[in-house]
C-alpha cells in the first residue's frame, strides 16, 4: 500500500505537476481562513494570526511521511479483514491475524526510540527541515509501536488472568486516549514481563 501511494504520487508529480506540499498548504490556509478574517477580534482571549497559519502548514506539510504509512497500515487492515472471508469461500486459504495477545513489536524498537530522542536533538540544534522532518515522523511511528505492543500486553494478561473479556478492550481503547500508557508497552519490551507472568508458581 505504501508503494503504491508513493507510485501515485510520483505519477501525480511527474506527468500531472501535482504538488503535494502546494495542495496542502491550500487546504490548510482554506480551512483556518475563518480564524483569520476574524483575526481583528478577540476570540476566547486568542487571535489567529497569518504566521500560525504558516507554521500549522508547514507542519502538516512535515507530517507526511506519517500519514502515508498509517493510512497505508489502516488500509491494508482493512483490506485485510475485507477480503479474507471473500477468498475463504472461494477456496483460497489466507491465514488469518494472529490474536491480539500475541502482539509483539521487535525488541530493536527500544533502540529506535533512542534514536529518535537523538534526532530530536539534533533538529532543534539545526535551523534545516530534514533532520525535523526525520525527528517528527519517526518519534510518532515508535509511539504507535509502543502502544501496539501495550495492547498486546493487556490483552495477554486478561487472557493468563482470565479476566472479563470485556476488560482488555477498555484498556486498549484507553491506550490511545491517555499517552503515558503506552510505558507498558516499553517496559514490556525491555523487561520480560509476559514469561514472569505465564510461569507457573511452586
Amino acid at each position: 500500500m505504501l508503494a503504491e501511494y508513493l507510485l501515485l504520487l510520483l505519477i501525480g508529480s511527474v506527468i500531472f505537476q501535482f504538488d503535494l506540499s502546494s495542495y496542502i498548504d491550500d487546504v490548510v490556509r482554506l480551512t483556518i481562513e475563518p480564524l483569520t478574517n476574524s483575526s481583528s477580534q478577540m476570540v476566547n482571549g486568542f487571535v489567529w494570526t497569518p504566521e500560525m497559519t504558516q507554521d500549522v502548514a508547514r507542519q502538516t506539510q512535515l507530517m507526511i511521511p506519517f500519514a502515508l504509512v498509517v493510512t497505508s497500515l489502516v488500509m491494508a487492515l482493512i483490506t485485510h479483514l475485507i477480503a479474507r472471508p471473500i477468498l475463504n469461500v472461494m477456496g483460497v486459504v489466507v491465514p488469518k491475524f494472529p490474536p491480539a495477545r500475541e502482539w509483539r513489536m521487535p525488541r530493536a524498537l527500544i533502540w529506535y526510540y533512542f534514536l529518535a530522542l537523538l534526532f530530536e536533538v539534533i533538529s532543534r540544534q539545526s535551523d534545516g527541515t530534514y533532520w525535523t522532518m526525520i525527528a517528527m515522523n519517526l518519534s510518532p511511528l515508535i509511539n504507535l509501536g509502543f502502544m501496539i505492543q501495550a495492547i498486546g500486553f493487556f490483552f495477554f494478561l486478561s487472557h493468563a488472568k482470565k479476566w472479563n473479556p470485556v476488560v482488555p478492550y477498555l484498556l486498549a481503547a484507553a491506550v490511545f486516549f491517555i499517552g503515558p500508557l503506552r510505558i507498558i508497552g516499553i517496559i514490556d519490551l525491555a523487561f520480560p514481563l509476559r514469561e514472569a507472568i505465564s510461569k507457573p508458581k511452586r
